[in-house]
């Protein structure tokens, strides 16, 4: 059975409450996750609009249902190190894989400064907060603890030079 015209055939199964649902319980575990990556000082900063120490939190759940599939962070590390650990945590990710485009079923994951946002000078960079530790995921569809385990294994590669 086709959709009536200019309708689009749902992707799944769940229906609208379910998938709400599905999907906050899904990317609240990815912000467990780097809140956990805060903690042990791999990540300095998380930017998501649901995250609970983000400033604009309170509109976000007024306006919002879920906080949508995107997450954004940045590596801690000294500034001159910058691009070269937020490389570092790219290359040493195995499930999550990089893109220049987000918003797809399965998980991806860009470097803003040097993609997206390549075209800007660096002033509008800076007005944007696009710097060079910065990491954008857009969330995908695979299993939470597999995605909290890719990432938790490129930090301690990079951060610990563990295996």
């Amino acid at each position: 059975i086709e959709p009536p015209p200019g309708r689009h055939r749902r992707l799944s199964p769940l229906g609208p409450a379910k998938e709400t649902q599905a999907m906050r319980n899904f990317v609240g575990g990815m912000i467990v996750a780097m809140a956990a990556a805060t903690e042990q000082k791999f990540v300095s900063e998380i930017f998501y609009p649901h995250y609970k120490k983000n400033k604009s939190y309170n509109l976000a759940k007024s306006q919002m249902s879920a906080g949508g599939t995107i997450l954004s962070f940045t590596i801690n590390c000294k500034f001159s190190l910058h691009k070269k650990k937020a490389f570092d945590f790219l290359d040493n990710l195995n499930l999550i894989k990089i893109s220049n485009n987000l918003g797809d079923n399965k998980s991806l994951i860009t470097h803003p400064y040097t993609t997206t946002h390549h075209r800007l000078n660096e002033k509008e960079k800076r007005s944007l907060r696009i710097t060079k530790n910065l990491i954008r995921l857009s969330v995908g569809l695979e299993d939470t603890d597999d995605l909290i385990r890719d990432i938790n294994d490129s930090f301690n590669k990079v951060f610990r030079g563990k295996k």
